[in-house]
């Protein structure tokens, strides 16, 4: 952020920010159901799905979580949701009606679906489908239940079940890092993901590589950055664990070890060096030199999540998290302080209710100001151009309880700044 320091009539204002990061509840009201997936496509577009005894929710936001577009359905279990942009959406469960694997596809933002049933009539059988992944244009992924890899190379078309030679598994996570080679995690329970698979032929059969069942390895997610190199984040020894390959899945070295009886439950991978993982309390920790040494970038929060996914924005890390009747984000926020000798250029009420007001000193009531108003998340919820007055009164009506933070510029400089509650 750019500081200045105006010279006005011998009055000096230094502007000092503190730039920090913490967790913020964007749910909404009357979700209490386990949310089992959420994929943002970028900062403000993003999807949630869950389900609880009565009801499966599809929910959508496009302003970062400050609103949500709910959607009920009964009779089918959503485990996954994933997007290309803010139009095209895969969710992938269970239903009810064909006892079987489901994948709805969306074109038009989730205002619509296509549903795929994989009850093998008119394709390859799942008792259900815990993820999807769209590898390109044209090639898909279906996984899930009764080993099933599932996968289509016409968009969704046809389907053909790969062989894994694993009927028993439920495979959870897939990934390919070049277009021939691929993995996939799977496990004999949902919650206990412990082997590891490998295809070198596009993905039409598969072998295992990798079996922790023997130990206390379990995975949460799986990535591959090439064909040699990746990583695991889950769990070892009853501890948050990250563990990498640097020979295709072959052996393992933990990298990490953190607080025992959590989980990391994601990764995310600005770069090949730098690297965010998150765990099941919200701990955020980061490595800087590919996963020799992490610190702790946000410490373990009061509540559990089920899962996550981070990006980055302008340089900084966001994440968002979903739990049991929660969704949960995490930015860098900016608290303002200020050192002025101009105590009479304030805001009242504080807090404020309907109304408030900034007061202009005699000082600057002949200067062309512009006044903006920002939320805790930096978000510009208010701004006025060209203000010649002695005071300025501005509606916090419609503005949702918390934290903001007003801003008077001149023409060329930050004059004030500060913060009100409502």
């Amino acid at each position: 952020m750019k500081k200045y320091i105006p010279l006005i009539l011998l009055v000096i204002f230094t502007l000092s920010t503190n730039l920090s990061a913490q967790w913020f509840d964007i749910t909404p009201k009357n979700v209490g159901e386990n949310l089992y997936s959420v994929y943002f496509t970028n900062s403000d577009t993003g999807f949630v799905v869950g389900w609880g005894s009565s009801r499966s929710l599809f929910m959508k936001t496009f302003d970062g979580g400050t609103t949500w577009d709910i959607q009920n359905f009964v009779g089918i279990y959503l485990f996954n949701v994933t997007a290309k942009n803010g139009k095209e959406i895969f969710l992938s469960g269970f239903t009810t009606r064909g006892l079987c694997g489901i994948v709805w596809n969306s074109s038009d933002g989730g205002k619509n679906f296509t549903e795929i049933q994989f009850d093998d009539l008119s394709n390859p059988f799942s008792y259900g489908i815990m993820n999807f992944l769209r590898k390109d244009d044209t090639s898909y992924f279906a996984i899930g239940y009764n080993g099933a890899i599932i996968y289509s190379e016409n968009s969704g078309t046809t389907w053909k079940a790969a062989d894994t030679k694993s009927p028993d598994e439920i495979f959870r996570y897939i990934t390919f890092p070049t277009h021939e080679i691929g993995y996939a995690a799977s496990g004999a329970n949902f919650n206990f993901i412990n082997k590891i698979y490998k295809t070198t032929n596009w993905g039409d059969s598969w072998i295992k590589i990798q079996d922790f069942t023997n130990g206390s390895t379990y995975i949460n997610n799986l990535y591959f950055l090439s064909d040699k190199v990746g990583f695991i984040a889950g769990n070892n020894q009853s501890k948050e664990s990250i563990l990498k390959t640097t020979d295709g899945g072959i052996t393992w070295l933990e990298i990490y070890s953190g607080d025992a009886l959590n989980s990391i439950t994601t990764m995310f991978f600005e770069n090949p060096q730098v690297i965010y993982a998150i765990n099941d309390e919200g701990k955020i920790i980061k490595t800087e030199n590919g996963g020799e040494n992490w610190s702790v970038y946000r410490d373990n929060q009061d509540f559990q999540l089920i899962t996550s996914q981070g990006m980055t924005q302008d340089s900084n890390f966001i994440a968002y998290g979903v739990g049991a009747g929660l969704i949960k984000k995490f930015a860098k926020i900016v608290d303002v302080q200020e050192l002025s000798d101009n105590s009479n250029f304030d805001i009242y009420p504080n807090p404020v209710r309907d109304l408030a007001t900034i007061k202009i000193p005699e000082l600057y009531k002949t200067e062309q100001l512009k006044i903006t108003i920002t939320d805790i998340l930096g978000r510009t919820v208010y701004e006025k151009q060209d203000v010649f007055l002695d005071y300025f009164a501005f509606n916090t009506f419609s503005l949702p309880s918390g934290t903001y933070f007003y801003r008077v510029f001149t023409q060329t400089a930050l004059l004030k700044s500060g913060k009100f509650i409502k």
